[in-house]
């Protein structure tokens, strides 16, 4: 389906006289597309229609659906590829399962100043470092009440870098928070 902009610069290389030939290489597209516009304008058709796809997998809604509160999607996909013989990618069958899950829901925690931090590592990345390629890690550690937050990068996820990052972030605060609470 092209878009209302390509429908109506070929109307209007038309009107000026360009051939199907010269609007095919002109805007890049097969001739047969530019002969269908054309013949829609002739006909009185004055804003493209939407085509209306069916969803491969609309026939197996229900069972998708049914399945989705207690399988993964993988499993679903599987599913539908062996006992199914549906070829469709894992991609589309995800997005599918997507519109079933329930969204969790998140309560804004209230805390008091100073009197929590959380904490978490997260994944950074990658880098080549002395022709090593080598992962890096960053360590938050964020005031609840002030969302006030301390970044540190580390290449080990050890109990001694852990201390060492929290050691950082007290530094950097300026103060101890009465908790820390730690993810996972």
């Amino acid at each position: 389906m092209y878009r209302v902009d390509m429908y109506y610069t070929i109307k209007t290389l038309l009107e000026r006289g360009h051939s199907q030939r010269q609007i095919s290489k002109e805007l890049g597209i097969h001739r047969s597309t530019v002969l269908k516009i054309k013949t829609s304008l002739e006909e009185g058709l004055k804003v493209p229609l939407a085509i209306q796809k069916g969803k491969k997998l609309s026939p197996y809604h229900s069972g998708i659906e049914e399945r989705s509160s207690y399988q993964s999607a993988r499993l679903i996909y599987e599913w539908l590829r062996d006992d199914k013989a549906v070829e469709v990618s894992y991609a589309t069958v995800a997005r599918y399962v997507g519109q079933f899950k329930i969204q969790e829901v998140y309560i804004p925690l209230d805390s008091d100043p100073s009197e929590e931090g959380q904490v978490d590592f997260g994944y950074f990345g990658r880098y080549e470092l002395e022709g090593r390629l080598i992962k890096e890690w960053v360590f938050c550690m964020v005031l609840s009440h002030s969302r006030y937050a301390y970044y540190g990068l580390v290449r080990v996820q050890s109990v001694r870098s852990f201390i060492q990052c929290h050691i950082l972030a007290i530094e950097f605060f300026g103060g101890v928070p009465l908790t820390v609470k730690i993810d996972n």
